[in-house]
């Protein structure tokens, strides 16, 4: 019958929601320093900032490879001491930036209704949904007086992960 019909093509394909949840962000500044006291002060924190070679791109185009370098070393050179003195690196604080955050989030669900009070609620939910790897910003630790690899080492969301859920409504 007609209204058969309909009824049990409205359970089939009545009811569903989708949701998406989008986080995008520009990279966090950070410095890049030397670990070396350049500067003179017998600082218990000698950190210095390095020149930055002119026209030079500081980041690496295939970051993403297996090493993770981030930074193009030979766009940093340690700060030249003269007679008068140590040069204060040209290289600023928080004058580089991390890479980039972007995130999907992913959620679809369908409510069957079974009698008028009871419901069923299937879910199923989908987080970073294209598994891209979003990394923080990278270890700054050079170590010397000579910028060592600024490597990226761990990651700023999860994998994808996935999640079911099946829920009684009454």
């Amino acid at each position: 019958s007609p209204s058969y019909d309909s009824a049990v093509l409205n359970r089939a394909a009545g009811g569903w929601q989708l949701g998406l949840i989008v986080t995008a962000s520009s990279g966090t500044p950070f410095t890049v320093v030397t670990a070396s006291d350049d500067l003179g002060q017998n600082s218990t924190d000698p950190w210095s900032f390095p020149n930055r070679v002119p026209g030079c791109n500081p980041y690496t185009s295939n970051f993403r490879a297996a090493n993770l370098v981030y930074l193009n070393d030979n766009c940093f050179t340690p700060l030249t001491v003269t007679a008068a003195g140590p040069i204060v690196g040209n290289n600023g604080r928080n004058s580089l930036f991390g890479p980039a955050l972007v995130n999907f989030d992913f959620t679809v669900l369908k409510d069957t209704r079974i009698t008028e009070r009871l419901r069923v609620q299937f879910r199923a939910e989908f987080f970073n949904i294209f598994n891209h790897a979003n990394f923080q910003a990278p270890n700054i630790d050079a170590g010397t007086s000579v910028l060592g690899p600024v490597t990226l080492s761990q990651t700023a969301t999860e994998g994808r992960d996935i999640q079911f859920g099946l829920k009684l409504i009454f």
